[in-house]
């Protein structure tokens, strides 16, 4: 049952990965602030792996927040 929610945490990360490295190289191409890029970038990666961490411990609200985040 674990290894079932460690993969559907992980199908669940793997099917945001291709629309947040479209939106990092379109902002790139765009000219925007490349800290504010990378901050943005390392925080939805951060968000991505607290919402793997609360699917599988079944934490419902904070999985939500990390979510939405």
């Amino acid at each position: 049952f674990e290894k079932q929610k460690m993969l559907t945490a992980l199908n669940k990360t793997a099917m945001k990965i291709p629309p947040f490295v479209a939106a990092v190289i379109i902002a790139h191409l765009l000219g925007h602030n490349q800290f504010i890029i990378d901050v943005l970038a390392v925080s939805f990666f951060f968000c991505r792996v607290l919402h793997g961490v609360f699917y599988i411990q079944e934490k419902g609200n904070l999985r939500s927040i990390s979510y939405i985040l």
